[in-house]
């Protein structure tokens, strides 16, 4: 006998797509799972179960966490290098998600563009995870909603500032979470449109009454911030990387304009990060820098809870 799709698949793509009830759960779970890691990780769900890796981007932390996870729960994990599939040879990624999702129980891609990452999930009979993709990381935001909770209690109401080039898929993710956790958040970099928010997602902001705003004024900006974000500012080699760093040079996250925020506030890279660029060692590796649980640490237990959260629709 073929075997049967599932009644319904949950796919974790976009934080937008999670209900304000679903987004809680996974960051109370996540929160459960950390707390008592020992008991957990012995409940091995996913025992018999497989999970498959595409990377169609370098991975490091993304790769690590899942495969300590698969360990954790019971699964194995399948290492698969995009320029080593089929897909380099012209195969649609239709077709690979045809043909993986009858064999594997769950796929996560780290993908180039966010299109093909929504083709795998549409052709998928398995939960899709999005890895990342150059729209959205929502498996890094929710990291590091849950490690600002962890010290600060509920995100609700609070500011959240990021820093730098507003155009990449960092900003995206958390303009989704203003909406579900309604916390404010303040993107603050360069006049110019190239650093600018995608339009797209800040007409989604105003659709769903999210509290999203844009300031070119670092000091402005981070009045009042209770977790400010930066991120690389050269992700892939870019001509006239010179010309970029020097436009997003005032946008830096030092202790300076640390200073200008609240005693209380926290910082956070999702890494890699390169010191003297985006910020200074000061800030990264100290006190108030949460970069090490929230971007290392807590994926290891909040992604058990996205796997949960997936599993549950079989």
């Amino acid at each position: 006998m073929l075997p049967q799709p599932r009644q319904k698949i949950r796919h974790f793509i976009d934080i937008s797509d999670l209900s304000r009830d679903s987004a809680r759960w996974i960051i109370e779970a996540g929160k459960a799972y950390r707390s008592d890691f020992i008991k957990k990780r012995q409940e091995k769900f996913l025992e018999g179960r497989t999970i498959a890796l595409l990377l169609e981007k370098p991975a490091t932390r993304t790769r690590m966490h899942f495969e300590l996870v698969g360990r954790d729960l019971g699964a194995e994990v399948l290492i698969f290098p995009m320029q080593d599939m089929m897909t380099s040879r012209g195969e649609t990624i239709a077709d690979t998600a045809r043909v993986l999702s009858r064999h594997i129980d769950f796929l996560m891609y780290r993908a180039e563009t966010h299109e093909k990452l929504l083709d795998l999930a549409r052709n998928s009979t398995v939960p899709v995870i999005n890895g990342m993709s150059n729209k959205s990381h929502p498996f890094r935001t929710m990291t590091e909603v849950m490690t600002f909770e962890q010290v600060q209690g509920s995100i609700q109401g609070r500011k959240v500032v990021l820093f730098g080039d507003c155009s990449q898929n960092t900003l995206n993710s958390w303009i989704h979470a203003a909406a579900i956790f309604d916390c404010r958040v303040v993107a603050c970099g360069p006049e110019s449109l190239e650093y600018r928010p995608d339009a797209g997602f800040l007409a989604w902001a105003k659709e769903h009454a999210a509290d999203v705003s844009y300031d070119s004024d670092p000091k402005r900006a981070i009045k009042g911030a209770d977790l400010v974000v930066t991120d690389t500012w050269a992700p892939v080699a870019k001509a006239g990387l010179e010309e970029r760093l020097s436009d997003l040079a005032p946008y830096q996250v030092n202790e300076d304009l640390l200073a200008e925020a609240s005693d209380e506030v926290l910082f956070v890279h999702p890494l890699p990060a390169h010191r003297g660029r985006e910020v200074t060692a000061g800030v990264i590796d100290g006190s108030r820098s949460i970069t090490w649980a929230g971007g290392i640490e807590n994926k290891r237990f909040i992604l058990p809870a996205i796997l949960k959260w997936a599993d549950m629709a079989i």
